[in-house]
């Protein structure tokens, strides 16, 4: 999927402000091997504003001194296996790159933002019980993400962990989940997994296209929640979620999913 827009701004009374911008959306999914082997490609070029404290908008018609083009890509190839009815396994590898560009105030940078372009590398390793399972699930996940910046310290995040769902009736299960993370209490440069953690809740599948679910546990920083409901439909998909975890803005961008 391709979508590209060019926008022209002309203003009658001040002719510095006029300006063009180019908004590109790119995406696509290369099957190598059938129903095992794929490669996940996104690019991007958008204006965004930089600083959450400053004044924000969602036009480019608003000259705030706060906007910049940003562009992005990634590739993500991913391989999944599955062993029957009884669990699916799944490694996926990202690499990605960010790049900021210009801003509404010109060519210089805004002042007091910072901006970095950054890049970076993910690994995601996944194993247990399908999705839809009714009976006992289980699931064994690893995640380890670097973000490298231009000039500010680098981001490391490693997560492993173990869960497991107890039947409750047909389409409920209690979640039990613990692990070990990295801690950023003496800074986000040095990963590890000198961290530990873990959670509890409650899971609802009432059918194959929706789910329901709640957890509260503990993390390095104190108590942790999270709240998610996903509803597929053959129109599309809805989903709302909260989710606390550390992140950076690279590590959001990139999709960062540290926790769970």
């Amino acid at each position: 999927d391709l979508d590209y827009d060019l926008q022209a701004l002309f203003y009658a009374d001040n002719g510095d402000y006029d300006d063009q911008f180019s908004n590109f959306l790119g995406s696509g999914v290369a099957e190598l091997v059938p129903d095992r082997l794929f490669i996940d490609l996104d690019g991007r070029y958008e204006q965004r504003d930089v600083d959450p404290a400053g004044p924000a908008t969602t036009s480019n018609l608003f000259r705030s001194g706060n906007r910049t083009d940003l562009g992005s890509w990634q590739v993500s190839p991913w391989y999944r296996q599955p062993f029957g009815d009884v669990a699916e396994g799944k490694l996926r590898y990202t690499y990605g790159q960010y790049n900021f560009k210009n801003t509404d105030a010109g060519a210089q940078p805004i002042p007091g933002s910072n901006l970095q372009d950054s890049s970076q590398q993910r690994v995601d390793v996944g194993l247990g019980s399908p999705e839809d399972a009714t009976g006992w699930a289980w699931r064994l996940d690893y995640l380890n993400s670097n973000v490298d910046y231009d000039l500010a310290d680098d981001y490391k995040y490693e997560r492993a962990g173990a869960e497991v769902g107890v039947p409750v009736g047909s389409r409920n299960h209690i979640m039990l989940a613990v692990g070990a993370e990295s801690e950023f209490e003496d800074g986000q440069a040095d990963g590890g997994l000198n961290g530990t953690w873990w959670n509890v809740g409650w899971r609802w599948r009432p059918t194959n296209r929706q789910s329901l679910e709640a957890r509260v546990g503990d993390r390095f920083w104190g108590n942790d929640y999270l709240f998610r409901w996903a509803r597929k439909g053959s129109r599309g998909d809805l989903s709302l979620e909260y989710v606390e975890q550390p992140v950076t803005f690279g590590a959001i961008e990139f999709g960062e999913s540290g926790g769970g």
